[in-house]
């Protein structure tokens, strides 16, 4: 039952984000751990309310460097999970499309798969995903919103460093020709 219950865990870092961290958690139906990443907003207040397993960060890490200490902490204390599935608490990424972004991972047994926002916040954002679009086929490089095949994630844990970007992590997935998927999602 154990090893079924935990085949995919999603993974959250927040940093001052409690209010739409307490709407996320409230519709996510399957285990979640928060990386708060310091936060001054009562954010480990309400973790512990809500019963919510969470790493509380002494300082602060980043986005990035609260997901490497993330990944880290499931592969130590979850043997059995398969997937990681990350996503934002900033309420970008609806928890409706946590089981779309699942089944394809499952579906095309893809070792990362990406969440295409369909819309972006900043004009770097648009000009990276167009190179990124014509050189790999991938849509939404900056994406938050991913499900790693964890056994394949743990392969480069070992290589990563604080000051890595989710850009960094992608292009060793696909220097590595594992397989990289992608699925539209609205944000």
């Amino acid at each position: 039952f154990i090893k079924i219950m935990h085949q995919v865990i999603v993974l959250i870092p927040s940093k001052n984000e409690k209010s739409t961290l307490f709407k996320l958690l409230n519709k996510i139906k399957i285990k979640t751990i928060v990386v708060n990443d310091n936060s001054k907003d009562g954010t480990r207040e309400l973790l512990k309310l809500l019963k919510i397993e969470h790493i509380n960060n002494m300082h602060n890490l980043g986005y990035e460097g609260s997901l490497l200490k993330g990944f880290r902490y499931i592969k130590n204390k979850y043997k059995y999970c398969k997937y990681i599935l990350t996503m934002d608490a900033d309420g970008e990424h609806q928890p409706k499309f946590i089981n779309s972004l699942i089944k394809k991972a499952k579906l095309e047994n893809a070792d990362l798969t990406l969440g295409n926002r369909s819309n972006y916040n900043r004009i770097s954002e648009h000009i990276l995903s167009f190179f990124f679009k014509l050189k790999f086929n991938i849509y939404d490089p900056l994406t938050g919103f991913r499900v790693y095949k964890s056994n394949q994630l743990y392969k480069f844990l070992k290589k990563t460093r604080p000051d890595y970007f989710l850009v960094d992590l992608l292009l060793l997935f696909k220097n590595s020709n594992l397989k990289i998927s992608n699925i539209n999602i609205i944000t």
